[in-house]
């Protein structure tokens, strides 16, 4: 998820003192949640987001799907 879901998930669920993070993981109520940069022109074509980044978001979501 985004900064913005991010923020409104941890908002929402009183969770306080996690920074948004590309790549990092929480686990919350028997979800695992993925941050991830949106990817979006401003954040791939300044390098704030990169091809490498942006698959290891799915590899990390397909080994916990795996791993269930």
């Amino acid at each position: 998820m985004g900064k913005i879901a991010f923020d409104s998930y941890c908002k929402l669920t009183g969770i306080k003192g996690v920074k948004f993070s590309h790549g990092k993981l929480l686990h919350h109520n028997n979800l695992a949640i993925i941050c991830s940069y949106h990817p979006s022109r401003q954040n791939t074509q300044t390098g704030r987001l990169t091809w490498s980044q942006w698959k290891k978001v799915f590899t990390q979501a397909m080994k916990i799907l795996k791993d269930k």
